[in-house]
């Protein structure tokens, strides 16, 4: 189970909202099983199917994150027309075992799953808000 402080929750739905119907993508950050703050990326690739992060701005967040005492704990992105479900390119994509995949779906309203990804296999992780 993981805890998500309910702004940052928040942030992410309304990140996905703003930028649609291109993929809002970005990093989770907090302690131990805690998602603390948020940081929003440009998805780079500017579209609804697909998105990447520019290398730069990875290391920006990377560098701040460690000067706030937190870890990455998650990387978040929107499916605009399609089901809070990883693809299968998500999977294939999901090279780091030690993080949490977090989708939001604007399909039919919103839907916000949480996923952990292990030798090509998911699984579903329960969250709360606090």
């Amino acid at each position: 189970m993981v805890i998500f402080k309910k702004e940052v929750l928040e942030d992410i739905i309304n990140h996905a909202k703003e930028v649609f119907p291109i993929e809002a993508c970005g990093y989770i950050a907090g302690i131990d099983n805690k998602f603390l703050v948020n940081f929003r990326m440009k998805n780079i690739d500017n579209k609804p199917d697909h998105f990447s992060f520019d290398v730069n701005e990875q290391f920006q967040v990377l560098k701040k994150t460690r000067s706030m005492g937190l870890k990455i704990l998650g990387v978040y992105h929107s499916h605009p027309y399609s089901e809070a479900v990883m693809s299968s390119e998500d999977i294939r994509l999901a090279y780091d075992e030690s993080v949490y995949y977090i989708l939001v779906s604007l399909l039919d309203g919103i839907d916000v799953k949480v996923y952990k990804v292990k030798d090509g296999k998911t699984s579903l992780v329960e969250f709360i808000l606090e």
